[in-house]
């Protein structure tokens, strides 16, 4: 893995050579839109988790503003490389077909066909999007951390879980939704996760409302489609215990999860875990919903060309 990221850079000399050439050739800034459309897509792809991954998020000013400073970034590159492509020229007698250099200009579809295919070169050697459900983060790969820096008392994650425990037993499950999602909209929403389920495993017989809210969120088709927190399902099953009504909120949502994806069925709980549930003696339609979560879970899983399964590591 870190090899195929040493390797993407041979795409980015290509995503970078379209607009110093394009300077080099004298075109105008007319051009710039279009590169910069190229660069953005070409983070997007590499790092999906610092974009907005819902339209929800767009609402978000912290997000907003991540995506505006990106894309100004972006800006000021593409503009720089076509200034030092114009110098370039300069130095070199002139740019296009009638300078003194004598040096042609480039066809448009060759300079904006050399950066775009950055974005497909760059495809087959990384996939952000799974990359992202395993947990490994590129710039880890890049750049090893060699101490893990000491965060401060109100940015840990301890910290962050704690409005969520300090919510009654019998709070609105709508009060406590849009904070468990601004709480798990986080690079680190597998550790935050982690933490919020051992705080409700050390106290069984409290957070009533909080499981409730994590179950609903946990299940939700878009938050599960996302995958940016595949640790959401065991948490809601570890939540929900042998609690008979959290089961019949979590597992018919669950079942509907597991049909609709059934290639992340290793996001759920192992078969053996989802058997012992059985010995509940649950209704008939929750046990039918149980029997076609294991059925699924249980199902040989086939060969990945992707190969890190291991617990992901704090970024």
């Amino acid at each position: 893995m870190k090899l195929r990221a040493r390797w993407l850079q041979a795409p980015a000399a290509l995503l970078y050579l379209g607009p110093l050439l394009a300077g080099f050739s004298g075109y105008g800034w007319a051009l710039l839109p279009p590169f910069v459309l190229i660069f953005c897509l070409w983070l997007v792809q590499l790092w999906p988790q610092y974009w907005p991954r819902r339209w929800s998020h767009w609402r978000k000013p912290r997000l907003l503003t991540l995506v505006i400073s990106q894309v100004l970034t972006q800006i000021a590159l593409v503009t720089l490389l076509f200034a030092i492509g114009r110098g370039l020229a300069g130095v070199a007698g002139g740019t296009g077909p009638d300078a003194s250099s004598g040096l042609p200009a480039l066809s448009l579809p060759l300079l904006l066909g050399l950066s775009f295919l950055a974005l497909p070169l760059s495809r087959l050697l990384w996939d952000g999007e799974k990359a992202l459900k395993h947990g490994v983060r590129l710039e880890e790969l890049r750049h090893p951390p060699v101490a893990e820096p000491q965060q401060p008392p109100h940015a840990r994650p301890e910290a962050e879980i704690a409005p969520l425990l300090a919510f009654a037993d019998d709070a609105p499950v709508t009060e406590i939704a849009p904070v468990l999602e601004d709480v798990m909209d986080a690079a680190d929403a597998w550790h935050r996760l982690e933490l919020l389920g051992q705080a409700l495993a050390g106290a069984p017989d409290q957070h009533g409302a909080l499981r409730r809210a994590l179950l609903l969120w946990a299940t939700e088709p878009e938050v599960f489609a996302s995958g940016a927190a595949p640790t959401a399902i065991r948490t809601a099953f570890a939540a929900a215990g042998q609690d008979l009504p959290l089961l019949q909120m979590l597992l018919p949502r669950a079942a509907s999860l597991v049909r609709s994806f059934p290639d992340r069925r290793h996001q759920f709980p192992d078969a053996q875990a989802l058997q012992r549930l059985s010995k509940l003696g649950l209704p008939n339609d929750l046990a039918a919903d149980l029997a076609t979560l294991t059925a699924t879970v249980g199902r040989k899983a086939s060969r990945r060309a992707w190969t890190p399964h291991s617990r992901p590591q704090p970024g």
